[in-house]
């Protein structure tokens, strides 16, 4: 898969702020970008909604994106060097937003921003599990199946035959 910035990370496309992304405990904001500067190497984004300030304690930065390869998706990002906040960020409708300008470097490199392993299942693992909910047992693998599993949660998948008595389709 190439990965060419200028092909990635474009104004309107939906990014992640991805705060100590080498830790054991990663965390991210969303954002979407307003503009690149791919000559100077900074990308203005909108403030994430939960707000980045100069007070966010972090060990490393990154901006992070999903995109569609030839047979997956795939999380890519690149390391920010340095970051500016902007109050008063001039939208192309004339109004006024906070914004952030980082700095990255190259290159782009995929990432993944999980803070615990995922074991994927197959036929070599097979989890028997029973779901509760009011009252009521789900069981896999006719209400379910279990995807992946990992120390933070599990995955499942709900059969299409199983979706109108399946509270778990909503």
């Amino acid at each position: 898969m190439t990965l060419s910035i200028d092909k990635i990370f474009l104004p309107s496309i939906g990014v992640e702020l991805v705060f100590n992304i080498n830790s054991m405990e990663p965390y991210y904001r969303s954002s979407i970008i307003y503009d690149v500067d791919f000559k100077n190497e900074t990308i203005t984004i909108a403030q994430p909604l939960k707000a980045f300030s100069k007070k966010t304690a972090f060990k490393e930065l990154h901006l992070t994106t999903i995109i569609q390869g030839k047979n997956r998706k795939a999380r890519v990002g690149v390391k920010c060097r340095d970051f500016k906040l902007i109050d008063q960020y001039l939208l192309a409708n004339q109004k006024k937003v906070p914004a952030i300008i980082l700095d990255y470097m190259l290159p782009i490199e995929e990432t993944n921003i999980r803070s615990a392993f995922r074991l994927s299942l197959s036929t070599k693992y097979f989890i028997k599990t029973i779901i509760q909910h009011k009252n009521i047992e789900y069981k896999s693998p006719d209400d379910f199946t279990v995807r992946d599993i990992s120390l933070n949660g599990i995955g499942i998948v709900i059969p299409k035959t199983a979706i109108q008595n399946n509270p778990f389709s909503n």
